[in-house]
C-alpha cells in the first residue's frame, strides 16, 4: 500500500514537472509542446495507469480503434476511403509514440478538417435554397 502511495506522488510529481515545463516554455514551437504530451501520455500508460499496459501492436490497434470511434463519433465526416487511408497506421502507433512521430496524428486531423469543410460547404448550399 505505501509503495502505491510512492508510486502515485511520483507520477504527481513528474505530470506537475512537465506542466510547469510546458506551460514556461509556450513561446517555443508547437513540436516542442506536442513531443512532451506525447511524453506525459506514454508515461502515464506504461506506468501511471491503473491497470498498466505495454505499448505494442495490440495496443496499437485498440488505440487506432478507439480513436477513430471517437474522432467521428456520429459517423457524419470521415468516409470509408479516410479510414481505410488512416489504417495503414494501425500497427504502427505504439512505434508512433516511441519515435515521437506525429503523421498519423497531422494526417487525421487535416482529413476531418477537409471533411468538415466540405460539410460546411454542402449545408450553406442547402440552406440557400429555398424549403
Amino acid at each position: 500500500m505505501k509503495l502505491r502511495y510512492i508510486k502515485l506522488g511520483s507520477i504527481a510529481l513528474l505530470v506537475g514537472i512537465l506542466s510547469f515545463t510546458f506551460f514556461s516554455f509556450q513561446n517555443n514551437s508547437e513540436d516542442l509542446r506536442r513531443e512532451l504530451l506525447l511524453k506525459v501520455i506514454t508515461f502515464a500508460v506504461s506506468n501511471g495507469h491503473y491497470n498498466p499496459g505495454k505499448i505494442d501492436d495490440d495496443f496499437s490497434e485498440k488505440a487506432f480503434k478507439l480513436y477513430i470511434e471517437r474522432i467521428d463519433y456520429g459517423k457524419r465526416f470521415l468516409l470509408q476511403p479516410d479510414v481505410d487511408n488512416l489504417s495503414k497506421y494501425k500497427d504502427e502507433l505504439d512505434d508512433a509514440m516511441k519515435n515521437i512521430d506525429f503523421a498519423f496524428l497531422d494526417l487525421s486531423v487535416s482529413i476531418l478538417n477537409e471533411r468538415i469543410k466540405e460539410s460546411e460547404v454542402y449545408c450553406n448550399e442547402l440552406l440557400a435554397a429555398p424549403f
